[in-house]
């Protein structure tokens, strides 16, 4: 069962002999969702050889937190591109930032990528 909203429910089955049982629920209120204050990466600077991969760790806090899910972006793809898992790609020399975004409060988190 999934207790959708606070109030009172009664919950009845009913067997094929025709024999009823009920039993009556309160639900005193849903859990509250935990918001997300931050997120921090495993590194804040990366220094990498043109063809290699790296993998960013993304931390949210708190531990608790309802929406963990993140989204990765790079700011300049020619040079390193980042997957949906925070696996980082260097393309050829160059700078580029690596950012790491909560979808729950828009918190961001970065890593600056110089490929050499």
């Amino acid at each position: 069962m999934t207790f959708k909203a606070a109030g009172k429910v009664t919950i009845t089955a009913v067997f094929e002999s025709g024999v009823r049982i009920s039993q009556d629920f309160t639900v005193k209120g849903a859990a509250k969702k935990v918001a997300v204050k931050s997120v921090k990466l495993s590194k804040k600077k990366l220094t990498m050889k043109k063809g290699k991969k790296k993998t960013l760790k993304a931390t949210v806090s708190p531990s608790n937190a309802a929406n963990k899910a993140v989204t990765w972006k790079s700011s300049n793809k020619k040079v390193a591109t980042v997957t949906s898992k925070g696996v980082v790609k260097a393309k050829k020399k160059g700078k580029a930032t690596i950012t790491v975004t909560t979808k729950d409060g828009k918190k961001k988190a970065t890593c600056k990528i110089t490929v050499k």
